[in-house]
């Protein structure tokens, strides 16, 4: 008898390729034994068409609700997010029916943070405008948006895990200092990777960029809101903001010294208040926004 393994169609290129390359699945397709299939593409929950044939499925994008799973005819025994956060998987229909759910911390720590690094260098050198500027024939305008230099800049992190510690790495000697929000992460912690532990007020006034890279859980939903203070219902960052809720795989960056709106009486993992922003130049998306 097969093992069955599901792996959702969005995770295939147009030509109907793995997006990650063939070589990984070589030693599943290799394996009499485990019969391995892809899903529709289009597929944006997970169904009981899905959850009564498969023993595992390696889950990207769609969601899988409580509605996904009949308990009196269900087969999966193991969901394996295609990443880090776990948002989009209802947790109490997976504990009720005895499913293992697993994540892939180290696939994306440095790609995101590799990322989220990439944003920051293209928004404090203007890149994009200036790349519009040399396709329309204005390059004589570049001197009306200069960039901006990192080497006396402090770099804000909020969250220090995987991918946090990650982006201090790759990011050491550009910035003048860097400071980090993590009440899960001890002080001398962070001072190991030279990295300095501050309260969130202390992000919001004193981060010439500020990145944000912690998982949407129910811990960090709202992180901007529940704090009652004056600072975070008027934030104001001295410069880009890099938000990358790494379950919502999305990326926001605003330009220097803009008022990032969004953060105002909302949580910046508000997909609503992303929507209001999109429309400005200076803001980057990575990925679309039904991501979230």
């Amino acid at each position: 008898m097969q093992f069955t393994l599901g792996i959702t169609g969005d995770l295939l290129t147009n030509e109907g390729n793995p997006c990650f390359g063939l070589q990984p699945l070589d030693a599943l397709y290799k394996e009499k034994k485990i019969l391995v299939e892809w899903m529709d593409p289009s597929i944006q929950i997970l169904s009981e068409k899905e959850t009564t044939k498969y023993d595992a499925i390696l889950l990207n994008s769609p969601r899988l609700t409580k509605e996904s799973i009949n308990q009196k005819n269900n087969k999966v025994k193991i969901i394996s997010r295609f990443g880090v956060g776990y948002d989009s998987v209802d947790l109490d229909v997976l504990k009720k029916n005895n499913i293992i759910l697993t994540n892939t911390p180290n696939a994306v720590r440095r790609p995101v943070a590799v990322a989220s690094l990439t944003m920051i260098l293209s928004l404090s050198g203007k890149l994009m405008i200036k790349d519009n500027l040399v396709r329309e024939g204005r390059w004589n305008e570049r001197t009306n948006h200069m960039g901006v230099g990192l080497i006396n800049k402090t770099l804000g992190i909020v969250g220090f895990g995987g991918i946090g510690r990650e982006f201090v790495k790759i990011s050491k000697g550009l910035f003048k200092k860097i400071i980090c929000y993590d009440p899960f992460v001890g002080k001398e912690e962070m001072k190991n990777l030279q990295v300095e532990k501050v309260d969130f007020d202390e992000i919001a006034n004193s981060s010439d960029f500020l990145v944000i890279l912690c998982d949407l859980n129910k811990k960090t939903r709202g992180i901007i809101a529940k704090k009652p203070t004056k600072n975070l219902t008027e934030l104001k960052v001295k410069g880009p903001i890099s938000s990358i809720p790494v379950s919502c795989a999305i990326n926001v960056v605003p330009h220097i010294n803009v008022h990032n709106k969004a953060l105002k009486s909302e949580t910046v993992f508000d997909i609503n208040n992303i929507r209001q922003l999109i429309y400005r130049q200076n803001f980057y998306l990575s990925s679309p926004l039904n991501h979230c």
